[in-house]
């Protein structure tokens, strides 16, 4: 066996330190599969493991950064569900405001690209023109402000309308803040569509 020098030695100790911490952290990882329907809490599961397997109990800023595009889509996801059901419905707006059916025509148009390209929504949520950030994000308060659309919004159960809808419908003004930083209950609540298999 080698005889190692005092700097060769210290080297050794902490490479076999680093190698042996490895090892034990790969004996500690466990995997979990989970299967669901839509909507069952699959993703959502994952992102509470995540936060309480981490160190401070919080969500990493770059990781929550990650779900503003979600949050702003999940803002389209539920007018659009709620305005096409008061359509069906036949359920007028609760004002003859001419700027509501404006209003509900770009949304419904915006849903519509995030159908084919959901990274779409940053052309409006995120635009570097204030002028089309402004007025998304004044035909989400203009709509949500609407007494019709709240109401038609208490019948979620009888048309697709994502959990957080109100969450974040109630958050409007936060979200639409170039600053938003998303919380960790933001995290939480978001729906993301997940498809195929996801490993972490």
């Amino acid at each position: 066996m080698e005889v190692f020098s005092g700097e060769k030695k210290r080297r050794h100790d902490y490479f076999l330190k680093v190698i042996q911490k490895r090892i034990a952290d790969v004996k500690n990882v466990h995997r979990i599969i989970l299967i669901g329907t839509g909507e069952s809490g699959k993703s959502t599961f994952v992102k509470q493991m995540k936060l309480l397997s981490s160190f401070n109990q919080t969500f990493p800023d770059k990781y929550r950064e990650k779900f503003i595009a979600e949050i702003q889509r999940n803002l389209v996801q539920s007018l659009a569900s709620i305005l096409l059901f008061m359509e069906q419905e036949n359920i007028p707006f609760g004002t003859e405001d001419p700027a509501l059916i404006k209003s509900k025509a770009r949304i419904l148009a915006i849903k519509g690209e995030l159908d084919r390209a959901p990274d779409s929504i940053a052309q409006y949520a995120a635009s570097p023109d204030p002028s089309r950030r402004k007025e998304f994000y004044d035909d989400c308060s203009r709509l949500w402000a609407d007494k019709a659309v709240k109401e038609t919004h208490l019948k979620g159960n009888e048309f697709q309308l994502i959990d957080c809808a109100q969450y974040f419908l109630d958050k409007i003004d936060e979200v639409r803040d170039p600053r938003y930083k998303p919380s960790d209950d933001d995290v939480l609540q978001s729906r993301t569509k997940t498809l195929g298999i996801h490993t972490e």
